[in-house]
């Protein structure tokens, strides 16, 4: 079937002159896919997941449910009661983030990386604040960066963008609950 694609290119250089085998070799060589080998080893590094994972937020356990929007730089958490103060010199805050589903609730205090000005949506925009959280999903086990938001309204109160993603997983968004890291049962959508 390729070779389909590749014979009307080597015909080109013969209508205008040129030498169609070194063409045909050239051309052969930008047309052919990737090894096998190559193609297969960086989706096999990925880790696949779904639209939606539970991500387990450490050192107390805390396990909350996340959408994954490939859409968004950065990853946010529902937070409430955010105090921001000083520690060393440095900018810290203190916030509190609760599982909606069963409202166990856990204390943070980390310094802050970075404000960040998130665009919504028929809204002003808002200025964050962005903190380093290790988390676990699955086989997944990272500090990632989040900004604290009101996330009350929202179905999910975590949100994982790219600066997560990258390097390290695949969506498919056809599923759920792919790696339902404390073996809870959930059907794929």
């Amino acid at each position: 079937m390729k070779k389909k694609f590749i014979y009307p290119l080597v015909l080109l250089p013969l209508l205008f002159g040129g030498c169609a085998e070194q063409d045909a070799a050239q051309t052969s060589t930008l047309l052919a896919p990737p090894p096998a080998e190559t193609a297969a080893q960086a989706p096999s590094q990925l880790v696949l997941i779904g639209e939606t994972e539970y991500i387990i937020f450490k050192p107390d356990n805390l396990r909350m449910a996340a959408r994954v929007d490939t859409g968004a730089t950065t990853s946010s958490i529902g937070a409430s009661a955010i105090n921001e103060f000083e520690r060393d010199g440095k900018k810290w805050v203190k916030f509190t983030a609760t599982d909606p589903q069963t409202k166990k609730s856990m204390q943070f205090s980390r310094p802050v990386i970075r404000t960040i000005e998130v665009k919504r949506h028929g809204m002003s925009s808002q200025n964050r604040l962005v903190v380093n959280l290790p988390i676990i999903m699955g086989p997944i086990e990272q500090k990632t960066e989040f900004s604290l938001a009101d996330r009350s309204n929202f179905e999910f109160p975590v949100l994982l963008g790219r600066s997560f993603l990258s390097g390290v997983a695949v969506v498919d968004v056809n599923r759920e609950y792919v790696l339902s890291p404390l073996g809870d049962d959930h059907n794929e959508k």
